[in-house]
């Protein structure tokens, strides 16, 4: 477990380590990284929540979530979630 500002420290260090664009990075299996972090969501929130706002970050253009990039509150995490969720229910 670390802080956000812990994380972000690392994603940037994997960023320069891997001379690979952090986005580029991300993307690479956006998908997957929501999947393991919201299996983990009831265990361990705040982190959880943390790493889904780093995600929610560096979101493509084409997202389906518009909303503001900085997820700071339970409700702007739940709007950012909901199409991918609905995604996976349909």
């Amino acid at each position: 477990s670390c802080s956000k500002d812990e994380l972000e420290r690392a994603l940037h260090y994997l960023k320069n380590e891997t001379e690979i664009e952090l986005g580029s990075l991300l993307r690479q299996d956006f998908q997957g990284l929501h999947n393991e972090l919201l299996l983990r969501i009831g265990e361990h929130y705040q982190q959880v929540f943390n790493g889904l706002s780093i995600l929610a970050s560096f979101a493509s253009s084409d997202d389906p979530y518009q909303g503001p990039r900085e997820i700071t509150s339970p409700e702007l995490m739940a709007d950012y979630l909901q199409p991918k969720l609905l995604g996976i229910l349909a």
